[in-house]
């Protein structure tokens, strides 16, 4: 199992000064429980966990999204981070688009270029 997800937390933690114990506390969850994610023995919890998390170890968006990520690549299975799911399931055009993309092999490049279009009208 990838550990990404779990040094992740365990480092952001440590960076806070908050101790496992504390964490656990904070969290609602028992020490072992987060001891297990950390060491990569149990992969990333729920959304509402993970918000959770979040919110404690007071993670601006950049590291909740980072977090998220991680999250989603520490499934057993293959996973897209569950703060996108719902979009990507609602929106048949963002399907529509990735199964494009994926077909036509675009390029990294031509994403870049997409994500700065959209960065001048937003």
């Amino acid at each position: 199992m990838n550990n990404e997800f779990g040094l992740f937390i365990r480092n952001i933690r440590k960076d806070r000064g908050i101790n496992l114990r504390t964490f656990a506390k904070l969290t609602g969850k028992s020490a072992s429980y987060i001891s297990s994610i950390e060491t990569g023995k149990r992969s990333a919890p729920s959304i509402a966990v993970l918000e959770n998390f979040a919110e404690i170890l007071c993670l601006d968006n950049r590291d909740k999204t980072y977090m998220l990520d991680l999250a989603a690549k520490s499934k057993s299975k293959p996973a897209v981070a569950i703060d996108l799911v719902t979009y990507i399931n609602e929106n048949r055009l963002v399907h529509e688009v990735l199964r494009f993309s994926k077909a036509h092999k675009v390029e990294i490049t031509d994403w870049k270029n997409f994500m700065n279009t959209l960065k001048e009208k937003y």
